[in-house]
């Protein structure tokens, strides 16, 4: 069952081709003072170049797990060491046909604000990364019109530190918001 309002294509419609990635959703703090790293990513001129998005990429051939994918692009992307945070789960995957990834959100848990010092951007392909409270974010909820294989769908987006995050990240927001609720997170 995909989580409502999301606009996915199938699992069996998935290209056998596509590319897995994993993200990881690194939540920090302690309820209901949740904050996530989120990133810009730097201009390169690829499909997401500028976009803000969570850490993370490609499987590589290394990788035994989706969630070693999303942890080691955590660390290289943003310098978050993989012992400083632990896997909760993952939340439902989703495709993005413009660049044919399958995507699997992997959500992190880190202890305190220490971990705020630890974080690096690596250049070239992180801009910046944004300190977002999850309270706030959630609260700038608003949704945007997008033409999606032949129709237009009302998708999420929200707003933070002057950047407007829209697109997957946005849609992984939206579906990460109900287990945190239900878990007394939020």
């Amino acid at each position: 069952m995909s989580p409502s309002g999301r606009h996915l294509v199938p699992e069996a419609e998935i290209p056998p081709a596509a590319r897995e990635s994993g993200v990881c959703i690194v939540l920090i703090g302690n309820p209901p003072n949740l904050q996530i790293p989120l990133i810009v990513r730097g201009d390169d001129d690829g499909p997401h170049s500028g976009q803000v998005a969570f850490p993370g990429g490609a499987r590589e051939d290394q990788d035994t797990t989706i969630e070693e994918t999303a942890l080691r692009e955590c660390e290289e992307e943003i310098g978050l060491p993989r012992d400083y945070h632990d896997v909760v789960g993952t939340l439902y995957p989703l495709y993005l046909d413009v660049s044919n990834y399958r995507v699997v959100p992997v959500v992190t848990r880190a202890g305190n604000d220490d971990v705020w010092d630890a974080l690096r951007p690596q250049p070239g392909e992180v801009a910046r990364i944004i300190r977002a409270d999850l309270g706030a974010l959630f609260a700038s909820r608003s949704s945007s019109s997008m033409h999606y294989h032949g129709a237009d769908h009302s998708v999420p987006c929200f707003a933070v530190d002057g950047e407007t995050v829209w697109g997957a990240t946005a849609m992984i927001l939206a579906d990460l918001k109900g287990p945190l609720i239900s878990s007394g997170a939020l």
